[in-house]
């Protein structure tokens, strides 16, 4: 993957660029079983309205993550709703391709545009998707693909996690809460997990989505009600140097009182040097690491214990 930068509207963007062999693998032959749904024919509901719209572009949607991705409106219609700020500008061309079943299979489906950063689609197809990446191009454009970070829906914290942080004994926490790269689904990115019981919106800033508060809203997780972490994986790509070590982050909350502030990870791995502040993506993550730090301490440990015996 090469990387590029966009300037789009303001907003400096960091995409990863895929190559042809890696993302443009969906077959242009129509797949048995998809019917895709004209713009014009699509039931009520499929499109967002723009109450939810305007909500999403100031950064005030309650539910981002239970509008935005792929989502049933019945037995084989879906709807699937792609929000990036890489989609600001006019004439692209945006396809979502899709695992389908055992992964030998691709399923590509043409989204059309709802507005500046939001493209939609409404098609019905019978079998089980895995999930998805889009690719993006138009006329005098270099093509450029990207995966979303709502097409992830597996939690990013445990249940047992949830019930011992709630606990109060979380022997691991350090490996739970905040930022970490991590694969899911086949995906390197970065995992965020936040205490933030009495906000009314989080968000992730940083270096990878030019500061926009709008860019990455995260996840509320549910376990027998709010628990009160919210999360959110941002994927990279295929491979483990597509993720953004070494970029500065902080979290956007919202508070009870509707007041928005800039907070720092207090769980990030690493910080900036003072007076800065920002969080940092570790890239002495151990968990992550393929080659993890390796302590030669044992016979200075060992010593400390025979003193503490003697």
């Amino acid at each position: 993957l090469a990387q590029v930068v966009f300037v789009i509207g303001g907003l400096r963007l960091l995409l990863a660029i895929a190559a042809a062999s890696d993302f443009r693998v969906c077959p242009m032959a129509p797949v048995a079983g998809l019917r895709v749904i004209p713009r014009d024919s699509w039931p009520d509901g499929a499109s967002l309205d723009d109450a939810q719209v305007h909500a999403l572009h100031i950064a005030d949607h309650r539910d981002p993550c239970f509008v935005l991705g792929l989502h049933k409106l019945g037995e084989e219609l879906r709807v699937l709703r792609v929000w990036c700020g890489a989609l600001e500008a006019d004439g692209l061309e945006v396809t979502a391709c899709f695992t389908v079943g055992s992964g030998d299979e691709k399923l590509m489906v043409s989204l059309v545009r709802r507005c500046a950063w939001l493209y939609e689609a409404a098609f019905e197809f019978p079998d089980e998707l895995k999930g998805y990446s889009v690719e993006v191009s138009g006329e005098g454009r270099e093509t450029f693909a990207f995966y979303d970070p709502y097409s992830f829906l597996d939690s990013c914290i445990s249940d047992d996690a949830v019930k011992e942080m709630h606990s109060g004994f979380c022997p691991d926490i350090f490996n739970v809460m905040g930022c970490h790269a991590v694969q899911m689904s086949g995906i390197f990115g970065l995992r965020f997990v936040v205490w933030a019981p009495r906000a009314e919106l989080v968000s992730i800033v940083g270096d990878f989505n030019g500061w926009d508060g709008r860019a990455h809203p995260m996840r509320r997780r549910y376990l027998d009600g709010f628990t009160g972490f919210w999360e959110l994986f941002l994927p990279s790509g295929p491979r483990r140097e597509d993720v953004p070590l070494g970029s500065k982050y902080m979290l956007k909350i919202r508070g009870a009182d509707g007041g928005d502030r800039l907070k720092i990870d207090p769980y990030a791995q690493e910080f900036e040097c003072p007076p800065s502040h920002a969080g940092v993506v570790s890239r002495c993550d151990d968990a992550f690491s393929s080659k993890p730090f390796a302590w030669t301490d044992g016979d200075w440990l060992k010593g400390r214990e025979a003193l503490s015996e003697g």
